[in-house]
């Protein structure tokens, strides 16, 4: 098999044998076993600059059961770009016992800081967008532009983040006509077929409902939307959730933690009243210092997640010794994505009515286009 003709996803973070080719064996002489070797092992990762590239591991020698690996020199790093052996035969491995891991351990973690985020990560896994990406730069994705009362257009698209059938994607150039989406903007892709009857990644740019704040203020709209997604999980149901989230507002329960002066005003104080608290009631205290509000965590099934709500109603006796905050929903994913505890999700009315957004949403939701106006549309 060549190269071009493997789906980048079988190949992805794992061993790959090349069969030695002139355009790259000169620059494998310092490995053992050269001169007896006909191909060499390397590993696959992505270079967010140079694109595919194929790390060299070891020289390979056929023979008629499989192949004999020599050590590595770890000493010399050689790596393999992919326009480089695009026509090279390859064989896979799938490393299923971590032998080959354990071999050459030491040059595979060195290519731990070549990994993207969580949410980018996981596009590179799935095999559905295997046929529209770039091959030097499989990140990237030809795509298809569409928008009522235009002609459909050709197009290209960094992937960003996934959900099941449904991938976000950056467009790489600006579009050659005045669909509203300009290069940079993320776009929702889902797989199609073209009018011509052929597999395409689409990107549907037909303009959405606009939101006004106000209609949005009371979480109504947004409690609404979970409703509707949880009775049905339609493709339809999810956008429109995602969007919804994108611009709403919710309200963040809130720990406080006093400064170093004002916790020794109040010890001093528990202390007077003769270290029985309950004598401070009724009592006020103004605060000499900045006063901290942490972000409160709900512990699930041994898995920690950030509860946000929709209204004050929302929160029952949990709220009454919580300081509630409100803020964006992007804000919310911010603080969920650099909590200092590892959050498997945000819990939207955890008492109630819950959904999980998990972390490979994260993305989703921040790239998702606002439809926020400031006043209603016509």
């Amino acid at each position: 098999m060549k190269l071009r003709e493997a789906p980048f996803s079988q190949y992805y973070r794992r061993f790959c044998v090349f069969m030695l080719q002139d355009s790259f064996r000169d620059s494998l002489q310092d490995f053992p076993g050269f001169a007896e070797a006909g191909g060499v092992l390397t590993y696959a990762y992505v270079d967010p600059e140079a694109g595919l590239t194929f790390e060299v591991m070891a020289m390979a020698a056929r023979q008629d059961t499989g192949f004999l690996f020599a050590g590595t020199n770890p000493d010399v790093r050689v790596m393999l770009r992919a326009d480089s052996v695009t026509e090279a035969d390859c064989f896979f491995f799938a490393d299923s016992d971590g032998s080959l891991f354990g071999r050459y351990r030491d040059k595979i973690v060195a290519l731990k800081g070549y990994l993207a985020p969580e949410e980018k990560e996981a596009t590179r896994h799935l095999q559905y967008p295997d046929r529209f990406r770039d091959l030097l730069f499989p990140d990237r994705v030809h795509i298809v532009l569409k928008q009522d009362g235009k002609n459909t257009e050709d197009s290209m698209a960094e992937l960003l983040a996934a959900n099941d059938a449904v991938l976000i994607g950056e467009l790489l150039r600006e579009p050659e006509q005045p669909f509203g989406f300009h290069e940079k903007e993320a776009v929702t892709l889902v797989p199609c077929l073209s009018e011509t009857g052929e597999a395409c990644l689409l990107a549907n740019l037909n303009p959405d409902k606009w939101l006004t704040r106000e209609e949005l203020k009371d979480g109504t709209l947004l409690k609404a939307g979970i409703a509707a997604f949880k009775k049905e999980e339609s493709e339809e149901n999810f956008f429109e959730l995602m969007l919804l989230l994108r611009d709403s507002s919710v309200l963040l329960p809130c720990l406080t933690e006093l400064g170093e002066e004002d916790k020794k005003q109040m010890a001093a104080a528990v202390k007077k009243a003769g270290g029985d608290p309950e004598k401070l009631l009724g009592q006020t205290f103004s605060n000499l210092g900045p006063i901290r509000l942490i972000p409160d965590t709900l512990e699930r099934e041994k898995k920690t997640y950030l509860p946000v709500f929709t209204a004050r109603e929302e929160t029952g006796s949990y709220g009454e010794h919580l300081f509630m905050v409100e803020k964006p929903f992007t804000d919310a994913v911010a603080l969920a994505r650099f909590h200092k505890k590892k959050v498997s999700g945000i819990v939207i009315n955890p008492f109630t009515d819950p959904y999980v957004l998990p972390v490979s949403l994260y993305t989703t939701v921040e790239e998702s286009r606002s439809r926020i106006r400031e006043t209603a549309a016509d």
